[in-house]
């Protein structure tokens, strides 16, 4: 990934003139097809001093062509090149700043490790300054800390904005000319200062980008993007360079198909800041909190919610509860929501609502706490709509034939026997309809809101009952309760009459005072 630098031929002071020109041969050779076909070839002696002021020239030539850094989104990290104890002021660690920007007085975390400090003095190429940029020669003050809290490898950083673990997942391309790599091979991995042996994990089949994993036997602090050199360690030899891009909680296996396609993901999205944010969402299983996408990123929580916010409007993620989700993909709850409709409707064809009883149980105490971070979108991509009571509706779902025909006929029946009706059983004996399927009908016409069940065992249907509160509201609203006069008109009997209005009573509609009914809220639903 290094595109710009210089070609420097150095100790020319113990070569002659044949020697030089052969060397600048060679040279031009190794180059060729590289980044620095092109670059600048420079003569120097650190002996002699030859050719010191065109290398000072070229150097400051070199460095006024790279953009300077800017504030990006990345927090502060450092990975230390050494440290050492200073008498007076305690341990101080020196690396050139990669990312970030870090004053005096701010708090850092050493990773791996995860020891904490407060730094006391920045010093800048031994200079007093009063923060770290990134490019620049760094040593940091650092109380709290001993010398072996921060070895050579580790990584300074702003809390919480960096990981470190054993297994490495990233993507490799070998270098030109280098020995092929090999699953389970032994290689060392140079990754910032850090310096470690790895087992290197391959994939079966041919994949590009080539996805692997490197297993480490000590923890390795890195963000994704993290460019790397795998090296044979003996005979040493460069292998292939390669980036980060993320931690494994286990080695992956040939079933692991879907996270290799995340990373895949991932991986072009490191080159597309735009598809940044669902690309890590999905890698972090659909849903996760911005101060979790900062730590995975290493970035700071400022620059990680503004990106979600801007990738929020641009449609890929949205915003749910305290969490993001990548469009499409609710995560481990979501994905569990869905499993559990799914199971229900293969159990139940017949039902259109399932109660949310049966999800929590299928879901697990943990899962189902959870379940009011769900906004009415996630539940709608998992396969739910949210509807007051005790049941959701099932997106999309419809009813067998051979239910549906038994229910619009026991329907019928019920309808027509107003306040007054058989029972569900009575009328679907009629057509010859045995329990299970009279059951499955009955459960259909509640799901869909045609029928209206109350205490006792008895159905009516909805229609009929909406009938009834609306004459029990007319006269609430007028003379009073009368009761003879509503069984008259409903041609009905005391035994169906009175638990109904008990039913209007427990849902609002009408409220018991004393030997009397009030009108208590004309427009209740009825359950």
């Amino acid at each position: 990934g290094i595109d710009r630098g210089l070609v420097v031929l150095s100790k020319v002071d113990l070569a002659d003139e044949d020697t030089r020109l052969l060397v600048q041969e060679d040279v031009a050779s190794l180059v060729v097809g590289t980044p620095w076909e092109n670059a600048p070839v420079l003569e120097f002696s650190a002996h002699s001093g030859e050719g010191l002021e065109d290398l000072r020239v070229a150097l400051r030539t070199l460095v006024e062509s790279i953009p300077v850094p800017g504030d990006g989104p990345e927090a502060f990290r450092l990975p230390v090149q050494r440290s050492f104890a200073l008498h007076g002021a305690g341990t101080v660690a020196t690396g050139v700043c990669s990312a970030g920007i870090l004053a005096a007085g701010a708090d850092v975390e050493i990773q791996p490790g995860g020891g904490h400090s407060r730094v006391r003095r920045v010093q800048v190429h031994g200079h007093a300054a009063e923060e770290a940029r990134p490019g620049l020669r760094t040593a940091l003050n650092l109380p709290g800390l001993e010398v072996a809290d921060c070895p050579r490898g580790a990584v300074l950083a702003t809390p919480g904005s960096l990981q470190a673990d054993t297994i490495l997942r990233v993507t490799l391309e070998p270098l030109p000319g280098a020995p092929p790599l090999e699953h389970g091979q032994e290689v060392q991995v140079l990754l910032g200062t850090a310096a470690e042996q790895a087992v290197l994990g391959l994939p079966q089949d041919a994949e590009t980008p080539q996805i692997a994993e490197l297993r480490l036997t000590t923890p390795l602090a890195a963000a994704p993007g993290d460019l790397l050199i795998l090296r044979r360690p003996s005979p040493a030899c460069n292998l292939a360079s390669g980036r980060m891009l993320a931690f494994g909680k286990h080695r992956l296996r040939k079933r692991d198909q879907k996270e290799r396609d995340r990373l895949r993901q991932l991986a072009a999205a490191l080159q597309d800041p735009a598809g940044l944010p669902s690309a890590v969402l999905e890698v972090l299983g659909g849903r996760a909190s911005a101060l979790d996408v900062a730590a995975f990123l290493g970035w700071r929580l400022d620059a990680t919610t503004s990106a979600l916010q801007i990738a929020a409007e641009q449609g890929s993620v949205r915003e749910s509860g305290n969490a993001w989700t990548s469009v499409g993909n609710l995560g481990e709850l979501g994905q569990a929501v869905a499993e559990a409709v799914a199971g229900w409707r293969k159990r139940n064809p017949h039902r259109l609502r399932l109660p949310v009883s049966a999800l929590r149980d299928r879901l697990g105490k943990k899962k189902a706490q959870q379940l009011a971070e769900l906004d009415d979108a996630d539940l709608s991509a998992a396969g739910l709509r949210r509807r007051g009571g005790t049941e959701w509706e099932i997106a999309e779902a419809e009813a067998p034939e051979a239910d549906l025909d038994l229910a619009e006929k026991i329907l019928q029946a019920v309808a027509a026997g107003k306040l007054s009706p058989p029972t569900l059983e009575a009328a679907a004996e009629a057509h010859g309809a045995d329990t299970e399927a009279t059951r499955r009908a009955a459960e259909l016409l509640a799901d869909q809101d045609e029928v209206v069940r109350i205490p006792g065992g008895m159905t009516f249907a909805r229609s009929v009952v909406e009938e009834l509160r609306s004459a029990v509201v007319a006269q609430l609203e007028g003379e009073g309760m009368n009761i003879p006069a509503l069984r008259d008109q409903f041609e009905t009997t005391r035994k169906f009459l009175m638990p109904l209005l008990e039913y209007l009573d427990s849902i609002g509609v009408t409220e018991r005072r004393g030997g009397n009914r009030v009108l208590r809220r004309a427009d209740a639903p009825l359950a």
